[in-house]
């Protein structure tokens, strides 16, 4: 039996146990039970795709990938004209083709200010980039220099860790597009501009890889102006483990050797086409047909501060799936591919199935998943990568070349 077979099977073996684990709130669900696993992992390792990646963001992505999706994802591309990833986050499914040699035109949307002059700036500065992130890095270092690994965390260490969030506050704040009509924005849930050079971009791979568990930063507005980047104890450049000091906990791997790294993300971004705007817009007004789209959304039933002011809203099952009618199933009708992502909810996975779509499980980030499976929808073939014809449902029992595959 082969190592991914046993990994299909260890999926759907394990939703079994959760059947019958009367604490979870799955457990009623003979849905899920009997919904396919999907197992068409990477060749890759999760480090192997998160290395592809500017910076880290709590997420899903690249473990899906590595333990799920990753030859699906391959699938559907081959047989696409064009790629668009609508709600890109760090980018990773098309940092992941590009470096698995897709090369097809392809579209890297994202709402949040921050991360969009991110990817721009990478894209067409990256040595600009990679100095500034250098000169951020040297910084914050700076400012923690007199501390010691290992040493008891003590009010020292407390105050530097204090300055160091205060220093990037204030950075950030800095970077903000003058004359914004705050008001306005709040009133809409809309994030505040951030001015497009090398040095916002810097400042966010610094911060973004120094935030507890890669939580993400947003550029949404508070009563103060910019919304605080993260408190003091969110701060992992100086960590209080079991009262020891310990510097850099986490983005150690970018922030210390930046330059290849953004370098390499430049290269893969070159003849990427960067957006900025919302994932459901651009949905609605580009995705045709040749085009395969990614949509990889705020999580169900979550309502956290992962998700901007703006975006929140999708975490609603109602008003997710009222998008997917309005601007999913008409792209579907022009010919569109999809592959959607999401955590498991019945009603979801249902209405998916009634307007064409194959729905599979697959196994989620322990920290990520609570006890739940990610559901996977597509509009087509997984092994071919052809669209099914919308109107003519999907007949999952056919797709028995996942498992060999697998």
């Amino acid at each position: 039996m082969s190592k991914n077979l046993k990994r299909l099977e260890r999926i759907n073996e394990g939703e079994g146990k959760r059947q019958s684990n009367k604490g979870h709130e799955i457990s009623k669900s003979k849905l899920l039970e009997k919904t396919q696993g999907i197992c068409m992992p990477s060749v890759k390792s999760k480090m192997d795709i998160t290395d592809l990646v500017a910076f880290n963001l709590a997420g899903n992505k690249a473990e899906l990938l590595a333990d799920s999706i990753g030859g699906l994802l391959k699938n559907g591309a081959k047989n696409s004209d064009r790629i668009i990833d609508a709600f890109a986050g760090t980018g990773a499914y098309i940092h992941y083709l590009k470096d698995g040699g897709i090369d097809k035109p392809m579209i890297l949307n994202e709402f949040d200010p921050f991360r969009f002059v991110t990817h721009k700036q990478i894209k067409d500065n990256p040595l600009s980039v990679s100095f500034a992130v250098k000169y951020y890095q040297e910084k914050v270092s700076n400012k923690v220099k007199h501390l010691k690994h290992g040493d008891p965390f003590d009010s020292v260490a407390e105050e530097a860790r204090k300055n160091v969030v205060d220093y990037m506050q204030k950075e950030a704040e800095r970077l903000i597009q003058p004359w914004q009509n705050t008001t306005e924005l709040k009133g809409h849930k809309l994030p505040l501009k951030i001015k497009n050079t090398p040095e916002s971009a810097s400042l966010y791979v610094v911060m973004q890889n120094q935030r507890l568990k890669y939580f993400p930063i947003n550029a949404d507005i508070s009563v103060k102006g910019l919304k605080r980047v993260m408190t003091y104890g969110q701060n992992k450049t100086v960590t209080n483990e079991k009262w020891k000091i310990k510097l850099f906990r986490t983005g150690g791997r970018i922030l210390c050797n930046p330059r290849e790294r953004i370098l390499s993300v430049s290269k893969r971004l070159k003849n990427v086409e960067i957006k900025y705007g919302d994932g459901w817009k651009l949905i609605n007004e580009t995705a045709k047909d040749g085009d395969f789209v990614l949509v990889d959304t705020s999580y169900l039933g979550k309502t956290t501060e992962n998700y901007n002011q703006f975006t929140q809203e999708d975490s609603d099952p109602g008003v997710y799936m009222e998008k997917v009618r309005k601007y999913i199933l008409p792209a579907f009708k022009r010919g569109a591919k999809f592959l959607i992502t999401n955590n498991w909810n019945d009603q979801i996975v249902t209405e998916f199935r009634q307007i064409g779509f194959a729905v599979f499980k697959a196994e989620r980030a322990k920290m990520q998943s609570k006890g739940k499976p990610e559901l996977i929808a597509i509009n087509f073939n997984p092994i071919s990568g052809v669209l099914n014809p919308i109107g003519r449902p999907p007949d999952i029992d056919s797709y028995v070349g996942i498992k060999k595959a697998a």
